[in-house]
């Protein structure tokens, strides 16, 4: 029997990518998202329910039967009075319904070094692994400094600004390490990793057990104790 497993956002950026590794691995997948227009190779194969955080009944029924969650939730801007511990509370409402669902393991997508800053983004991110570590259930944390690749924004709004101005601002006085991931990188086997020269400074991830691709599908979810990445 197939295994079930459920991927937040699975119709978006991040969530879209492990959703396929998942698929073509022969699991069968459910998602909880708030797009409602899926991907044209994921149309029809993904069980969808909205991303209600006040319909907690309703994400645990979808979760139910569950083997994993992989949570690729966030918000990228703190706009509002409470944008960044509003995500926070979101997603410990999201965890406890994983763990009243009966979830086995939950895959969470963090950031590098979220202890490192006290600026809120990363602040709310250690709060929000700190939560997880807290629920008693076997987890992963995956943190990676960038996700970038087919459909990205971020990097194709860099490249633009760098195209049209003739100087950029930037705040290091050096090179900036950084360990990116690309999109396809999420379904790359770990048995061809592409390690950069160490002069590089995109720098690969600084721990011996990096994610890449079925690795991070696979394995992320079957370890039996919690792990960090």
């Amino acid at each position: 029997m197939a295994t079930t497993d459920v991927v937040t956002g699975a119709f978006s950026y991040t969530g879209s990518f492990i959703a396929r590794r998942l698929l073509a691995a022969g699991h069968q997948l459910r998602t909880l998202t708030n797009n409602p227009r899926p991907p044209t190779d994921l149309a029809g194969k993904i069980v969808s329910a909205p991303l209600d955080f006040g319909d907690v009944d309703g994400m645990v029924r979808l979760m139910r039967g569950a083997d994993t969650v992989y949570n690729t939730y966030w918000i990228h801007s703190n706009f509002g009075a409470d944008a960044f511990d509003g995500a926070v509370r979101r997603s410990k409402v999201l965890f406890a319904a994983a763990r009243e669902a009966g979830i086995r393991r939950l895959v969470h997508i963090s950031i590098a070094n979220p202890t490192a800053s006290t600026h809120p983004y990363y602040a709310s991110k250690a709060q929000l692994e700190e939560a997880l570590r807290s629920t008693g259930m076997s987890y992963a944390i995956v943190r990676p400094t960038l996700v970038y690749g087919e459909g990205d924004v971020l990097i194709n709004n860099i490249a633009w600004c760098c195209g049209i101005f003739r100087c950029s601002p930037s705040l290091a006085t050096g090179p900036i390490a950084s360990n990116p991931y690309t999109s396809r990188t999420w379904r790359r086997s770990p048995s061809a990793p592409a390690s950069p020269r160490a002069t590089s400074p995109w720098m690969p991830p600084a721990r011996p057990s990096f994610v890449l691709g079925s690795w991070f599908a696979s394995s992320a979810r079957s370890l039996d104790h919690e792990a960090l990445f």
